[in-house]
């Protein structure tokens, strides 16, 4: 084994390490009670449009075609907490893609559903996550949402796992007092179905018009931006799907917009495109490392202001100048603190508008 995929072993092991400590974190601060919510209203189509992005890698390299079924014309702004909201989409959606095999399907599906009870003002919004993979016994389905039960399926342990994933998803979908629940087929895939209470909007002037698919903030016209459309757009350049799935949630949990790269070639085009107002760029790339990607940007003249925090899991001194000296502005090791990425990501993007 090289060097470098000795690097990359505990590298991934070590964020596989982090993931279980902050996944255990939570779990003891659900079962202390301490757990708590960050209510906002969320944008239904533009979350689910997000969570989509986020995997749309990870299929990609298994050949698995992602979909968004919206069956509904008119989607409400839903009371919740977004960030936990998104965690549950992204295991959701991350589960479906492992356990289906190369070239099947994955989708995402949403749809309100009205309550006949007249007397009450609550209605249902309801999201599918299904797959036509390997499936799950039925046997099996009741402890599924135990803590650190994992599918007994021999295909199953070809893949890494903490078996809190969906223990955690269901405290999330009960703390927003809503329902999870299971319909599978060994064999055939599987459907995991989330409902969520919402308050009825007296006005259409609350809720979101969907009657055409949902679009990427990037995609918007200038004119029809809205107040979220211009918060500061970060291109995230990382290969890693798992690190990817980390770092994107708390940057638009702290109110930066995403654009993700999954190598070099592909920053510079999307550097390029969208002019972000900070580049995250990792170093160990395919295709074109994260130092040549960042020369590129460089030589342009419309990039050559545009704040870089170069990552790596190398934390040598040398490592940290290589980067510096290509044009990074600041070097982090992986992995690392996100409240400090956060920090140092609107320093960096403050100290420009200053300028």
């Amino acid at each position: 084994m090289e060097n470098g995929d000795i690097a990359f072993d505990v590298e991934e092991s070590g964020l596989h390490l982090l993931d279980l400590i902050n996944e255990i974190l939570d779990m003891a601060k659900i079962e202390t009670g301490t757990a708590s919510l960050k209510l906002s209203e969320v944008k239904v189509a533009e979350l689910c449009d997000s969570c989509l992005d986020l995997v749309a890698p990870q299929a990609a390299r298994k050949a698995i075609k992602l979909s968004f079924i919206n069956s509904t014309s008119n989607l409400p702004l839903l009371h919740a907490d977004e960030t936990r909201l998104r965690q549950i989409l992204i295991n959701l959606l991350g589960n479906a893609i492992k356990f289906t095999p190369d070239g099947g399907k994955v989708s995402l599906g949403v749809e309100r559903l009205s309550n006949n009870t007249t007397s009450s003002s609550d209605e249902t919004l309801r999201f599918v996550v299904s797959d036509n993979g390997i499936g799950i016994e039925h046997s099996l389905i009741e402890t599924l949402f135990q803590p650190f039960v994992q599918v007994d399926n021999s295909l199953s342990r070809n893949f890494p796992g903490s078996g809190l994933g969906l223990s955690l998803v269901k405290q999330f979908v009960e703390l927003h007092s809503g329902t999870i629940s299971v319909e599978s087929e060994p064999g055939k895939g599987s459907r995991f179905i989330v409902e969520l209470p919402y308050q009825k909007q007296e006005a259409n002037a609350d809720a979101e018009s969907n009657t055409t698919p949902p679009r990427s903030a990037n995609n918007v016209p200038e004119h029809e931006k809205t107040d979220s459309d211009v918060l500061p757009l970060i291109l995230l350049a990382e290969d890693n799907d798992h690190v990817a799935m980390a770092i994107a949630p708390f940057l638009e949990a702290s109110n930066f917009r995403v654009v993700r790269a999954v190598n070099g070639a592909v920053a510079v085009e999307l550097a390029q495109e969208h002019k972000p107002d900070l580049i995250v760029m990792d170093i160990q790339m395919p295709v074109m490392d994260g130092l040549e990607a960042i020369r590129q940007i460089r030589s342009s003249a419309e990039l050559r202001d545009t704040p870089i925090i170069a990552l790596s899991g190398f934390a040598m001194p040398k490592d940290s100048d290589r980067c510096l000296e290509a044009g990074a502005n600041t070097f982090l090791s992986k992995p690392c603190k996100m409240p400090v990425m956060i920090a140092k990501i609107r320093q960096l993007i403050a100290s420009r508008t200053a300028n």
